[in-house]
Formats: structure tokens, C-alpha cells, sequence
């Protein structure tokens, strides 16, 4: 948040009026505890900063490159094994699941259509779709996308 925060050129107390102005109290020491980690965030607490900062609540969730977490593999609470921010990523936009790593592309599939939030047609269209052809699970593997299902 901090990297954000800065980039918009806010002080932390000028986000805390922010935060203020927009009717969601978070003092200034509050502010700076949570860059600190030393203060949780709630999901109003989260809406309300990513409106005060003018990003996307994904954007708070998952540090970018050169804000402290880079490319290395850390914990998320709940999560049995370390994991990539740019996984994260792609689980928070709902782009592929967080489990398995290597993810079919029949796995990704229903996840989309299990996560589809954003469009209330978007499940219905995803299930409709049916298996997925030879020609498009070959380009989402080149593309890194997903990896083809293990042979049974």
C-alpha cells in the first residue's frame, strides 16, 4: 500500500483525510500500521483504501515487484505451501485456481465458471462452452497459461 500511497503522492495523514472525506475512519497511526503489518485490514477497510487511492482492491493485495515481495514464493494464510505473487495474482482476478499448480485446462475452466463474479451470464457461458479444443489447450500451454492434464 505504501508504494501506492506514495505514487499518488500522499502523505500518510493526507490518506487518512482521504479515507475520511470518503466516510471510512482509519487514523493516521492506523494508516502507518498497516504499511507496517502490524495492523490487519478488513474488507471495508481494504474497498475503502483502494477507493481513496483510485486502484483496484486486487492491487493492495498483492505487492508488486519491488515492494518487498519481488518474485520470491511466500505464505498465504491457508495456503500449505509457499506461492508466487504472480499466482496470487491470478487466483484474486480469477484467471486459474491456486490449487493444483499446474493447472488442466478443463481445472481452469470450471474455476472460471465457479468464480465468475463480474458478469452474471459469464458461468452459464463457461459451462455452456464445453471441452475445450486440442488447438486452444495447445496455445494456452505455449502461452504459459496452463499445463496439459496428466494421463490417468
Amino acid at each position: 500500500m505504501r508504494r501506492v500511497r506514495e505514487a499518488r503522492g500522499y502523505s500518510q495523514a493526507q490518506l487518512s483525510d482521504r479515507l475520511a472525506e470518503l466516510g471510512h475512519t482509519i487514523p493516521t497511526i492506523g494508516v502507518r500500521r498497516i504499511e507496517n503489518l502490524g495492523r490487519g485490514v478488513s474488507v471495508d477497510d481494504l474497498i475503502a483504501l483502494a477507493l481513496a487511492l483510485r486502484v483496484s482492491p486486487t492491487s493492495l493485495l498483492v505487492p508488486q515487484p519491488g515492494g518487498g515481495w519481488s518474485v520470491v514464493d511466500r505464505e498465504i494464510t491457508g495456503h500449505p505451501d509457499p506461492v508466487s505473487p504472480r499466482r496470487v495474482c491470478r487466483w484474486l482476478t480469477a484467471d486459474t485456481p491456486l490449487d493444483p499448480a499446474f493447472p488442466s485446462i478443463a481445472e481452469v475452466t470450471r474455476f472460471r465458471a465457479r468464480s465468475a463474479v463480474c458478469d452474471d451470464h459469464l458461468g452459464e457461458i463457461l459451462a455452456a462452452a464445453g471441452p475445450i479444443g486440442e488447438f486452444e489447450e495447445k496455445i494456452a500451454v505455449a502461452q504459459g497459461d496452463v499445463y496439459p492434464a496428466d494421463e490417468a
